[in-house]
C-alpha cells in the first residue's frame, strides 16, 4: 500500500463543512479564471483563479509584471489565501525553475494560462511556461471529495510531435509557507526571526535550534509546516499548519531556519511528470494535534 493512502481516514474526519465552497456544484469542482486588470498599469495582464469543491477552496493569482524601478519584467505566481500565514501571498508558495532559470524571469502569454480538466474528474488551471526553449506545463487542480490542491509539473506535450527546442535537463520546485503565525503590519512582516518553527513528517519532527537543511528521507512521506508556540489551539495562537507531499518519492530537502518562512525543496526528474500536493484550510483554525498525520497521495 502506498504511504499516501494512510491519510485517507483522516480526510474523512478532518474535512471541513461544505459551506467552505458553496459555489461547488454538488460533489464536483468549481473553477473560475478571470481578468483582474493591470494593477494600475504595472502589469501586462493579471488573472485570478478560484478552485473549490465541497471540502475546501484555493485562490491563485498570475501576473506578467512590467519593469518597475530596479526590477525588470517578471512573472508572478501566488497562492492567495487572504491570510498572513500558510500559503500566503506574502511569499512565493510555489517556486519553479528549469535548467537553472527561475520562472519569475519568464514572460508567459495570457493565452498560455487557461482552465484545464483531467481524466479523473479533476479541474483547475494550466500554465504554459517556456524556459529558453524548454517548454513545460504547470497545473493546479482540485478533485471531488479531496481538500488538497493537486499540482503537476511536466514537459509540455506537442500534438505535432515537434521536439523541444531545448531539453529539460533539470528542474527544481520549492514549496514555501509561513507556519501558522506572522508578526506583520502594513502588509509586510515586522518580525523575521524568533519563532518556534517546526517541520513534521511521517517519521520525525524537526525543530529549532539549529538551523538546518535536512535531506528528505524515505519515511518523510509528507512535510507539515507548523509552529510549536502558535499551534492553532486557540484564538491568538495562529491559524495552524499547512502541508505538502509528493505523490512519488523524490529527492529534496527540508529547510528549517530561525526565520518567518519554512520550505521544502524538491529536485524532480521530469522524464515523467512530477506531481505533488498542498493542503491548508484558509477559512478555519486547526490545531497542530488535529492536522493530518499522513497526507493523501491518491
Amino acid at each position: 500500500m502506498k504511504a499516501a493512502a494512510l491519510f485517507a481516514a483522516f480526510l474523512a474526519a478532518a474535512s471541513p463543512a461544505a459551506d467552505i465552497a458553496p459555489d461547488a456544484p454538488g460533489d464536483g469542482v468549481f473553477v473560475s479564471l478571470r481578468e483582474t486588470g493591470t494593477r494600475g498599469g504595472k502589469a501586462l495582464f493579471s488573472l485570478a483563479a478560484e478552485l473549490s469543491n465541497a471540502e475546501n477552496s484555493y485562490r491563485l493569482t498570475f501576473a506578467n509584471l512590467r519593469a518597475h524601478a530596479n526590477e525588470g519584467r517578471r512573472f508572478e505566481l501566488k497562492l492567495d489565501n487572504g491570510l498572513s500565514s500558510g500559503f500566503s501571498a506574502l511569499v512565493d508558495a510555489v517556486g519553479i525553475s528549469v535548467n537553472g532559470i527561475d520562472a519569475r524571469k519568464l514572460q508567459p502569454r495570457r493565452d498560455g494560462i487557461r482552465e484545464w480538466e483531467g481524466e479523473r474528474g479533476e479541474r483547475g488551471v494550466a500554465v504554459a511556461l517556456n524556459f529558453d526553449g524548454a517548454r513545460v506545463v504547470l497545473r493546479f487542480s482540485m478533485r471531488p471529495g479531496s481538500p488538497a490542491l493537486w499540482c503537476e509539473l511536466a514537459k509540455a506535450p506537442d500534438a505535432s510531435g515537434a521536439p523541444q527546442l531545448s531539453p529539460v535537463a533539470d528542474a527544481a520546485v520549492v514549496v514555501k509557507a509561513i507556519p501558522s503565525f506572522l508578526d506583520h503590519g502594513g502588509g509586510r512582516p515586522t518580525r523575521f526571526f524568533g519563532y518556534a518553527r517546526e517541520a513534521r513528517t511521517a517519521a520525525r519532527v524537526l525543530s529549532l535550534p539549529p538551523n538546518r537543511a535536512e535531506p528528505l528521507q524515505p519515511g518523510d512521506h509528507f512535510v507539515v509546516f507548523q509552529d510549536a508556540e502558535h499551534d492553532g489551539s486557540a484564538d491568538g495562537r495562529g491559524m495552524g499548519p499547512s502541508a505538502t507531499w509528493p505523490l512519488e518519492p523524490v529527492a529534496g530537502r527540508i529547510v528549517l531556519d530561525d526565520a518567518w518562512t519554512t520550505r521544502v525543496e524538491y529536485a524532480p526528474d521530469l522524464s515523467r511528470p512530477f506531481r505533488f500536493a498542498l493542503l491548508e484550510y484558509r477559512s478555519r483554525r486547526i490545531p497542530n494535534a488535529e492536522f493530518p498525520r499522513v497526507p493523501c497521495h491518491e
